[in-house]
């Protein structure tokens, strides 16, 4: 009896099932066809940070750019007009954030990390495309 609750001879429920993950995943996909990289800002990763410029740049140069990313970010998470924004610019603005404050942490102890100062100039990118 319990057999043909999960398929038994008429395979029924197994379809429904496999139905059901289906169009579960064709929905989930879409969800992030209009920008196909949002879903990498819960992850902390950032696909263009490789393209990155920023550490060509002179140290001096590279750490006013880093602050004036963090700061352009912590303005723009209290800015109502981000904040209520139906774009992406909220999270990437946290996501900027986090970068920035990563990489003057390291810079703080004398070191500059180009993996988080990298991030930082990606998310301020994609912060201000995103307005």
């Amino acid at each position: 009896m319990c057999s043909a609750t999960y398929g038994g001879d008429k395979g029924v429920p197994k379809i429904n099932a496999l139905l059901v993950t289906l169009v579960m995943s064709l929905f989930a996909s879409s969800v992030y066809a209009a920008d196909p990289l949002a879903g990498n800002a819960r992850a902390g990763t950032c696909l263009y940070s490789g393209q990155s410029s920023i550490m060509d740049l002179a140290d001096s140069e590279i750490q006013s750019l880093v602050e004036e990313y963090y700061a352009a970010a912590k303005a723009a998470l209290v800015d109502p007009a981000v904040k209520d924004s139906k774009s992406a610019a909220y999270e990437w603005a946290g996501e900027t954030k986090i970068a920035c404050q990563t990489s003057i942490g390291y810079m703080q102890t004398g070191h500059l990390d180009a993996q988080s100062t990298k991030k930082c100039d990606c998310f301020y990118r994609r912060m201000v495309n995103a307005r």
